[in-house]
C-alpha cells in the first residue's frame, strides 16, 4: 500500500479491498484488480494519507453521526478529490469482519446509516 502512495503523484487517500466492505471496495461486487485504480469515494477501514493533507482537507466533519462510518468516509473522500488529490484502491485484500459496535447492538446501524446518508446529501445538495 505505501508503493501505491509514493509511486503515485497528487495521491489524497490509498486504501484497499475488502471482504464485508462497500461499493467497489467490497471483494463481492468487484474483482480485485492487479493495479491501482482510482476511485473518488474511499472507504477508511484500512487507509493512508498524510496528515497534513488531512488538516487541509477538514479533517473529519464531526457533524455525522458516525465519524467512522456511514457517509462520513465518503465525504471525507470526496473533499480530497475536491481539493484536487486523486484517491486510489490498491490491489490489496483485507479481511474485514463486520463491526461489533453494530453486532453488539451497540448501535442501530439503519438507523446510524440512514442520519449518515440525510447528513450528506444536506451537506453536498443531492
Amino acid at each position: 500500500m505505501h508503493n501505491v502512495y509514493i509511486n503515485n503523484k497528487n495521491v489524497g487517500i490509498v486504501s484497499v479491498v475488502y471482504t464485508h466492505g462497500s461499493g467497489v471496495q467490497d471483494v463481492i461486487q468487484s474483482s480485485v484488480s492487479p493495479y491501482p485504480i482510482e476511485s473518488e469515494r474511499i472507504t477508511l477501514g484500512c487507509a493512508l494519507f498524510k496528515k497534513e493533507d488531512f488538516i487541509k482537507v477538514g479533517k473529519m466533519d464531526e457533524n455525522f453521526p458516525n465519524k467512522g462510518g456511514n457517509y462520513a468516509d465518503d465525504d471525507l473522500s470526496k473533499r480530497f478529490v475536491e481539493k484536487g488529490y486523486i484517491n486510489i484502491i490498491a490491489p490489496h485484500l483485507v479481511f474485514h469482519y463486520p463491526s461489533m459496535t453494530y453486532y453488539k447492538k451497540l448501535l442501530d446501524h439503519s438507523e446510524d446509516l440512514q442520519k449518515g446518508r440525510q447528513y450528506y446529501e444536506k451537506k453536498w445538495n443531492i
